[in-house]
């Protein structure tokens, strides 16, 4: 604004430069349309606006000087409207002939009437008021101008009259009129004063203002001399009284007392000039005086001020001695802002001014940070944090701590305590450099944190920031982390991860150490040494971040014998999703998620004493994975797994559209019931077990990847037994002379092999050999796992022998199909009629055979005849002999009645 006033004054007064830069007779003798014409150059070369003058020009020579000009125009900026940006219907200049003579200038009269500005600021904050560049009149260069031997030209008489000013502030949305200016201004000695004063209407409220400045031509010559300037406006009150001088001795005293009605009416058009940020200013009382020379500075100022409904107060107190302009550590200054009921900050210490390129801001000394309300004062302040955000935990900030910023040395150090999600977090930090901290000098910094009980928290290292683009980028990092806590539970809850299912005594402390570096391309923690309760993890990590090309992890990482069922919800019981027809509705369509797969590259090895989940427990482990390019590949070297051995090779591919899964798995020498009883919820099968299987698919989701299953499998079970289902009922009731008992419930094997081929989601078994004392078991069937669906029909055959494993395979005996069919949340088991009849005439073989073996059995004395006991097993076998309203007791659990029901 005032850079326009100057371009302003000037365009006054191009008419009277141009007619003394011409010379008078010629400027008599000129046409007015050329006189025109240069006026307008000149005003474009100097503002980059069109001036018009629409009216006459008038020149006289006697008894002065004279021009007078009307219907003048100065355009408007192209977005800001149509009307001229200036106009005035006449202006009138007078200047005394005699002085022309030896090159200076007296203005005898000048006079503007009626003259109109119109200033506009757009919504993106540009100003119409904002004139071209800079720049030097041919004039100016030749000295013939109003500045001439330094000397400013004398004015007898200038008035402006009619003025009107309408402001538009269409970033606000407000508009403004400043009407009936009235200006008046004389300078008519050489060794006078300069006096000015005004009236004007703001908005319909009368203001005043005045001016005068004491001996101008001796201030202008670097003579002492002083000036006041008051305004006096509905709302607002200022005045500021100022004694200067120039020179070798050149001193500054200002008084300045103001006062102003921020929420007043008549003071809006203010708050429109002023940022965004004061549209809500209240009251203003300011006083304060400076007091500057090369011999000392001295300032006391007090600020209080209302904004947004909160009172903020301002005090400064600063004094230096001679040289303060060169010197760093200058000037003592004792400085602090407090808003009301929010923060009180302070700073008591030495201040260097920074002086253009030459030097910067200086400071050495002592501050303090004490808010007691940090959400508050920042939606005060117009920086309100997202509700989710962690600044918005942050509740008080109480802080001390010192500064010294020169040009060899930058060094802060804070200490004290930060409120955050209803707990104190305690804080002391240590940073020291050099002047260029932002752009290269390491840092040295020192770190500690703590909360009671919760944790704690160390750091010891440096860090430097980039000296290039983009500003404040991380170059480098190194140093020990440390971090221990006694409350890990209650930590992660406070941290917002969640609540954390484990036992009483688990999962209570935590602690970690290591090595940290962060460089341009490189990410390390070296000596990681990790432990939560009992368990300690140690090894090396290292991230490769290239320029260019993919990132890459590396690890090495060795663990003790971890539990991890403490950490993990356990899974609760569920009723079974009901299914479809097809049974179908088991598996999930949501589609996989690996997108994190594609980030980045990995090589990692872990050494695991051992792991025991919610679904299984291995020990003295070797695993080995790999990603590359989104194909994950997970390598089990070896590992120990309910007394048996595992090994195998799992490959997730998520690099096409539909990723794809291979599994190469050999388990073996596994104890099949505790194992199926960890992984699969299953505790009726018991023996040892191997298992082969080479098997891939790929899908969107779980249900494609079920139905597109394929490849083989294979399993061989040795010396275990089928708990709860009793295969050979007939033969153990024989056997042991009607005695079984409701532990007799399962049917023992010495080995169990199958084989499948898997297709389209569909495993195939048609080889199915169970051996086992007294009976035998063949089948074949389907598994539709895609499906969720069975069909298998299993035929167990009571034999006349009591070997099993190594025993005889061809066996006559009684055979006894059972169909298992439909879905898997609900088979049905029935026995199978058809194929049972197929063996009846094998009955009388099979009777002899069986006749020899229990030859001994028929001899062995006991309770009741052999007959009985005979008759009681068929019965409970069939059903029969069941006494008035007892339920008969199943061999083969799942079948209604005895094995062929009621």
């Amino acid at each position: 604004m005032l850079r326009f006033l100057k371009r302003l004054i000037l365009i006054l007064l191009i008419l009277v430069v141009v007619a003394v830069g011409a010379g008078v007779g010629l400027f008599y003798l000129t046409p007015s349309k050329a006189i025109a014409s240069r006026v307008a150059d000149a005003v474009r070369e100097q503002t980059g606006r069109e001036l018009k003058i629409s009216g006459d020009i008038k020149r006289a020579l006697l008894p002065n000087l004279s021009v007078e000009v009307q219907g003048v125009e100065l355009s408007n900026a192209d977005w800001a409207g149509k009307e001229p940006m200036l106009q005035a219907k006449r202006a009138s200049v007078k200047l005394r002939v005699a002085p022309l003579l030896w090159g200076a200038i007296e203005i005898e009269e000048l006079i503007v009437e009626e003259p109109i500005l119109r200033l506009t600021r757009a919504k993106d904050g540009r100003a119409n008021w904002e004139l071209g560049a800079d720049k030097e009149s041919e004039t100016d260069k030749s000295g013939s101008d109003s500045r001439s031997n330094g000397k400013l030209p004398l004015i007898i008489d200038a008035r402006l009259t009619g003025g009107r000013i309408l402001f538009d502030d269409r970033a606000g949305g407000q508009k403004f009129d400043f009407a009936d200016i009235a200006l008046a201004a004389k300078y008519p000695k050489r060794d006078g004063a300069l006096e000015a004063s005004g009236d004007a209407k703001i908005n319909g409220a009368p203001a005043k203002f005045t001016a005068r400045v004491e001996k101008v031509a001796a201030a202008l010559a670097g003579a002492p001399s002083k000036a006041l300037l008051k305004l006096d406006t509905a709302g607002l009150k200022a005045s500021i009284d100022l004694a200067a001088s120039q020179g070798d001795k050149a001193k500054t005293v200002a008084t300045l007392d103001l006062t102003l009605d921020g929420a007043a009416k008549e003071t809006a058009w203010l708050r429109a000039l002023l940022p965004p940020a004061y549209s809500e200013l209240g009251a203003v009382d300011a006083k304060g005086k400076l007091d500057v020379s090369d011999a000392a500075f001295k300032a006391d100022l007090a600020v209080n001020v209302s904004l947004k409904g909160r009172k903020m107060a301002l005090k400064a107190v600063s004094e230096a001695g001679a040289g303060w302009k060169k010197g760093l550590e200058s000037i003592d200054a004792d400085l602090s802002l407090t808003v009301d009921g929010l923060a009180a900050l302070s700073y008591d210490g030495k201040i260097a001014l920074p002086d253009g390129e030459k030097k910067a801001l200086g400071l050495n000394g002592a501050y303090s940070a004490d808010i007691s309300d940090a959400k508050a004062l920042l939606a005060w302040a117009g920086a309100a944090a997202p509700a989710d955000s962690p600044a918005a935990k942050i509740s008080t900030v109480k802080l001390t701590g010192a500064v010294e910023i020169s040009p060899k040395t930058t060094a802060a150090s804070a200490k004290g305590a930060v409120g955050y999600d209803r707990r104190d977090v305690s804080i002391d930090i240590d940073a020291k450099s050099g002047a260029r901290w932002m752009s290269g000098d390491p840092i040295k910094l020192s770190i500690k944190s703590a909360s009671a009980k919760l944790f704690d928290l160390s750091w010891n290292g440096s860090i430097t920031f980039a000296d290039a683009a983009p500003a404040m980028a991380l170059k480098h990092l190194e140093g020990d982390l440390s971090f221990a806590s006694t409350a890990v539970r209650e930590l992660t809850l406070w941290a917002g991860a969640g609540p954390i299912e484990a036992p009483k005594g688990k999962f209570e402390t935590a602690s970690m150490k290591m090595k940290l570096l962060v460089a341009d391309e490189k990410v390390a923690l070296s000596g990681l040494e990790a432990k939560i309760d009992d368990v300690v993890l140690n090894g090396e990590i290292d991230l490769d971040r290239p320029k260019t090309g993919r990132m890459k992890l590396n690890a090495k990482l060795k663990a003790g014998d971890f539990d991890l069922r403490p950490f993990t919800p356990a899974s609760k019981t569920s009723k079974p999703a009901a299914s479809t027809a097809s049974g179908e509705k088991g598996w999930s369509d949501e589609e996989f998620q690996l997108g994190s797969l594609k980030l980045l590259d990995a090589d990692i090895r872990i050494e695991a004493a051992g792991l025991t989940t919610n679904v299984v427990r291995f020990t003295d482990a070797v695993i080995l994975a790999t990603l590359q390019d989104g194909k994950l590949s997970l390598s089990v070297e070896k590992m120990a797994l309910y007394g048996g051995a595992a090994k195998g090779k799992v490959v997730l591919d998520a690099s096409p559209a539909t990723p794809k899964l291979d599994v190469d798995l050999d388990l073996g020498g596994v104890a099949l019931r505790p194992f199926l009883k960890d992984a699969a919820k299953m505790d009726w099968l018991a023996g040892t077990g191997a298992l082969k299987a080479d098997i891939a698919t790929s899908g969107k989701s779980m249900r494609q990847m079920m139905k597109a299953l394929a490849g083989t499998a294979s399993i061989d079970l040795r010396d275990g037994a089928i708990i709860g289902y009793n295969l050979a009922a007939l033969a153990r009731n024989v056997t042991s002379l009607g005695t079984a008992t409701s532990e007799d419930r399962k049917t023992d094997f010495a080995s169990i092999t199958a084989s499948f081929t898997l297709k389209d989601g569909v495993a195939d078994n048609k080889d199915l050999d169970f051996q086992g004392p007294l009976v035998r078991m063949s089948g074949e069937g389907v598994i539709n796992i895609g499906g969720r669906t069975v069909d298998y029909l299993a035929k167990p055959k009571a034999v006349a022998t009591l070997k099993g494993q190594g025993g005889a395979t061809d066996l006559s005996g009684v055979t006894f199909p059972i169909r298992i069919k439909g879905p898997w949340e609900n088979p049905s088991v029935s026995p199978e009629l058809g194929s049972a009849l197929t063996d009846v005439t094998s009955i009388p073989t099979s009777a002899d055979k069986l006749g020899a073996s229990l030859s001994d059995a028929f001899s062995k004395k006991g309770d009741g005849g052999l007959r009985d006991k005979v008759g009681g097993a068929i019965d409970a076998l069939t059903g029969g002999d069941k006494k008035d309203g007892e339920q008969s007791k199943p061999a083969i659990p799942g079948l209604p009645g005895g094995l062929f029901g009621n």
